[in-house]
């Protein structure tokens, strides 16, 4: 969907919105993740994932990243984001 005459312009759904803005903190910043891992599966504490663990698709431990698949533009994106993960003691 375009509006206006600059093409660029994007409007942008309300649900992808809503997205967003879960990724977003207050300043509008997007904060890296910190969490654990439980057996196989990965606790979110704090940063931009916490709630967003099921949509986790791959987590590099090594470079710090987690992929998530997000609905954006219409589409299924990829969006790579911070990651620290611990091992719980």
């Amino acid at each position: 969907m375009n509006y206006g005459d600059n093409k660029l312009d994007v409007a942008v759904r309300e649900h992808e919105r809503e997205f967003i803005s879960k990724l977003l903190d207050d300043d509008f910043c997007m904060t890296a993740s910190v969490g654990y891992t439980e057996g196989d599966r990965v606790r979110i504490t704090s940063g931009a994932l916490v709630g967003l663990e099921s949509q986790i698709k791959k987590i590099n431990k090594h470079g710090r990243t987690a992929i998530i698949e997000a609905p954006l533009l219409g589409e299924t994106r990829k969006i790579t984001l911070m990651l620290e993960v611990f091992k719980k003691m």
